[in-house]
């Protein structure tokens, strides 16, 4: 007869994570949590370096907006997205010591990041389309008023196309539409040359169409973040804990966005740097 007791079962002891100082006994949730680092390596991440002012259009946004609209919750987006803080099942999932899943909660079975949502989620597919087409016609409008020639305006319409998907018309190939950012325009609409002076028609045909293809895209993450909010309320009415209960989070805003700087209190934990 052997002389070795029963083997312990796994029910009987609980996985520790020396990290978190705690245990648990949601085996496949600390599976799944552990298992997110390897799985995002593919997912797009934010970097300083990829909103770059210098990568995108260098022409000011529309004031209207960000200053006269009776509605700042396309600026309430920029800003959230800006300091990590939008609350997609991605970030949930790493921040909240519950079952938050990190997978799309519209069905997709990938990781729910910003990007996701925004950009690839296929039920948003309908409110991309429809701000497409309302950025082609109004667009092909500004062109006519402007006597565009042909190729320029045919350049013009295929870049209106990709604003809302990763296409070549982003640098990296990655449409960031929802930080409020388009692509530059200088290359296609050059306002001087070297042999000839600035070309006042080019200046506000650019100034005109950054304004209009600005106001489409900060509109359109507004419908799709605010459709996202009401959809799912129930799913996170539990508020999102900071990343750090003492050290001030740093975000860096462009100049549009400055009046937030100046509204925050002086209690806020967010260190606010502005681009010029």
């Amino acid at each position: 007869m052997s002389s070795f007791g029963p083997l312990p079962s796994l029910e009987s002891f609980e996985p520790c994570v020396s990290a978190q100082k705690q245990t648990t006994a949601r085996v496949p949730r600390l599976t799944l949590i552990h298992s997110i680092p390897t799985q995002t390596k593919q997912v797009p991440s934010l970097s300083s370096s990829i909103l770059l002012p210098s990568l995108y259009n260098s022409d000011p946004p529309p004031e209207y907006a960000y200053t006269r609209a009776l509605s700042a919750y396309s600026a309430v987006v920029q800003l959230y997205l800006r300091a990590g803080q939008l609350d997609t099942a991605l970030t949930r999932s790493t921040r909240l010591n519950d079952d938050s899943q990190p997978w799309c909660r519209f069905g997709c079975s990938v990781l729910e990041d910003s990007h996701h949502i925004f950009v690839d989620c296929p039920r948003f597919d309908n409110y991309r389309h429809h701000a497409t087409d309302e950025l082609l016609a109004s667009t092909r409008a500004i062109l006519d008023t402007f006597k565009t020639p042909a190729h320029t305006a045919s350049v013009l319409t295929q870049t209106v196309k990709g604003l809302t998907l990763d296409s070549e018309v982003w640098p990296l190939h990655k449409s960031f539409f929802y930080y409020g950012v388009i692509p530059a325009l200088d290359q296609i609409i050059p306002s001087s040359s070297h042999n000839q002076p600035q070309n006042t028609s080019s200046v506000r045909l650019r100034a005109r169409l950054a304004s209009e293809w600005h106001y489409g895209c900060i509109k359109l993450a507004a419908r799709i973040w605010g459709t996202v909010r009401r959809v799912s309320a129930p799913y996170s009415s539990k508020a999102l804990p900071s990343t750090s209960s003492n050290r001030p989070t740093d975000i860096s805003l462009p100049s549009n966005l400055t009046f937030i700087a100046s509204a925050l209190s002086p209690s806020s934990k967010l260190r606010v740097s502005i681009q010029y």
